[in-house]
């Protein structure tokens, strides 16, 4: 717009004629003939330009626009709109249509706001949704229901045009304070929110204004704390479950669940995104994590693999296979049961766990994998426990474990090593302190052994010497031995670390070194098989007397060992029910080779 040279006539008694070279421009009648000022003039309102230009502000020269809030003026400056940006929820053009035009999947749904993104949830703009609309692949979306959209600000002590101020540009008295709050109506006093003080004072150009707004709380995003954040009257609403719990779970069939191998695992209470809102955060239960399933029954493992109460040749899926039909009339099969035994885990869950290993894995993940493919396996015969290192705090452990000993124990295991990653120092001693005092108060008369697991020397509360010292210590004194599982990588010392605390803890492997190394997945595997296998005792028991003991025959993996007790087996008394493995034979099966043990007569 061109500036205009004035020239003035009184005409009529309300109308003026303004006159320049080439344009007239006549201003706007009165818009309330009662009022003395309005916008910067004394009874008329601002000039129109009759090019089609914006009103003038007589007082500044400037363009003048409405105080919509949805990207037009406040006090003589002109908010610039974008183009629309598809699925942000928010208006950016400011033509009243929220994501217009945008694909989406037909009825998805997502939270909208009436004003442009920075006017969201601010002040009275209240959120909105919207559903996208049509059929087929792709939809649009539709209009925004429930939304309330910025206005012109009012001195009402609300902030109406949704910039995050309250009564901006109202007059007020230098030094006078009052009750201010910028959130959604409604909101204040309930949940989080709370109300904050503005004081009046002299802006740049001198005039008395109300200021920010101090000491106020807005809504926030919901959180799975036992609060109300949004401040919506209701805790924890997008939440099915408190986190950091976990609950037992089992997804087999019914009547399984704890039949033969099939056990229950632990379900996690985990954070997840509100599938409405996409912003507000929620909670669900997680995976089912550490369950054994019913399978199809292998034959010759002396296990209920698919959980109906039958084993091996007794269960009717076995019935004419080559290995079920061998047995002549008259013959037995019999369950060869080993002693339960009791295994309490102290891993390692330092940071440096969380290198990487030869197959492209962590420690951690390595050690994870391993655990939840070998343990379920000696579920029944073994009680298990777990101490987890640092825990809670980087150079801390606690006094209890995470899970006490007891049977079945693999899926809660499980659940507790997925519940958090690496992180903090290596207190090994103390963690074998609270391991032995835990025994110690937890008396039993079952065999009892501790599996350490850990990659890095002792670096807090102890050294290498002093965890020497603890596990010749709990050999002494409790009389439990400790199988070492070590992660050493490329360092040389810790090796020899490693090998002298498994020389400590009363178990070491034959040959070099004398740890049970582990640097990948499947050497933890091999590495726990085979400290699972050194636990169990070379005494056995049949799960009956049999008819003829003399014709027993005893076989590891299909080939039959003789009975002697030299290399072989044989029975440990009269009543032809317990039996005991002799040299190589005890060997192997403490070595962890040993896939199936079967006993028979006449078969």
């Amino acid at each position: 717009m061109r500036v205009t040279q004035w020239c003035s006539v009184v005409l009529a008694a309300s109308m003026l004629v303004a006159c320049a070279e080439g344009d007239v421009e006549v201003p706007r009648p009165r818009a309330d003939a009662g009022s003395d000022v309005l916008n910067g003039m004394d009874g008329a309102l601002p000039p129109v330009d009759t090019d089609g230009g914006a009103p003038v502000d007589m007082d500044s020269g400037s363009p003048m626009g409405t105080d919509s809030g949805g990207g037009g003026t406040e006090g003589g400056t002109t908010t610039p709109l974008g183009p629309e940006v598809c699925n942000n929820g928010a208006d950016d053009d400011g033509d009243g249509m929220v994501d217009e035009d945008c694909t989406c999947g037909p009825g998805d749904m997502q939270r909208c706001s009436l004003g442009t993104p920075s006017q969201a949830g601010v002040g009275a703009c209240v959120w909105g949704m919207q559903t996208c609309e049509g059929s087929g692949e792709f939809g649009t979306w539709g209009a925004c229901r429930g939304g309330v959209a910025p206005s012109t600000e009012r001195c009402d002590l609300l902030d109406n045009n949704c910039d995050g101020r309250v009564d901006e540009n109202c007059g007020c008295t230098a030094g006078e304070m009052r009750n201010c709050y910028s959130g959604p109506p409604g909101t204040a006093g309930v949940g989080i929110c709370r109300i904050g003080r503005q004081r009046c004072a002299a802006d740049a150009m001198g005039r008395a204004t109300w200021g920010a707004c101090d000491g106020q709380v807005l809504p926030a995003t919901e959180r799975c704390d036992n609060v109300d954040n949004n401040c919506d009257g209701r805790v924890d609403d997008t939440c099915r479950c408190p986190l950091g719990t976990s609950r037992p779970c089992y997804t087999g069939r019914a009547g399984t669940q704890n039949v033969g191998a099939c056990r229950a695992g632990m379900q996690p209470c985990m954070v997840t995104n509100n599938l409405i809102t996409r912003i507000e955060e929620g909670s669900d239960w997680g995976a089912c994590v550490g369950q054994a399933l019913p399978s199809g029954e292998i034959c010759d493992d002396r296990i209920d693999n698919d959980c109906d109460g039958a084993s091996d040749c007794l269960d009717a899926e076995c019935m004419g296979r080559a290995v079920c039909t061998t047995c002549r009339p008259g013959g037995e099969r019999f369950d060869v049961l080993g002693d339960p035994v009791e295994v309490l885990f102290v891993v390692d869950r330092s940071g440096s766990m969380s290198s990487a290993t030869p197959d492209g894995r962590t420690r951690w993940t390595a050690l994870r994998s391993a655990v939840e493919a070998v343990l379920p396996t000696i579920d029944r015969t073994h009680h298990m426990g777990l101490f987890i290192f640092p825990f809670p705090s980087s150079c801390s452990v606690t006094t209890a474990p995470q899970v006490a000993i007891t049977m079945p124990a693999a899926s809660s295991i499980a659940v507790q090593l997925a519940a958090g990653g690496p992180s903090g120092t290596t207190p090994t001693t103390e963690a074998l302190r609270n391991a032995e005092a835990y025994l110690a108060r937890t008396p039993s008369t079952r065999r009892r052994f501790i599996v350490l697991a850990t990659d890095g020397a002792p670096n807090c509360s102890g050294s290498v010497a002093t965890t020497v010292t603890q596990l010749s210590g709990i050999r002494s004194r409790l009389g439990v031995d400790t199988f070492v599982l070590g992660i050493p990588g490329n360092d040389a010392s810790l090796r020899s670390s490693l090998d002298m605390m498994a020389r400590a803890g009363g178990r070491p492997r034959a040959g070099s070194p004398t740890y049970y190394e582990a640097s990948s997945t499947a050497e933890f595997e091999v590495a726990l098989r085979s400290i699972a296998a050194s636990t169990a005792s070379c005494t056995f028991r049949l799960s009956s007397r049999p008819s003829m003991p003399t014709g027993v025959v005893i076989s590891f993996d299909g080939v039959a060992l003789p009975r002697s007790n030299a290399n072989g087996w044989d029975y440990t008394d009269a009543t032809y029910t317990t039996i005991r493995f002799y040299g190589t034979a005890c060997t192997r099966l403490q070595g962890g080779t040993v896939r199936a043990i079967t006993a028979t007569y006449n078969c």
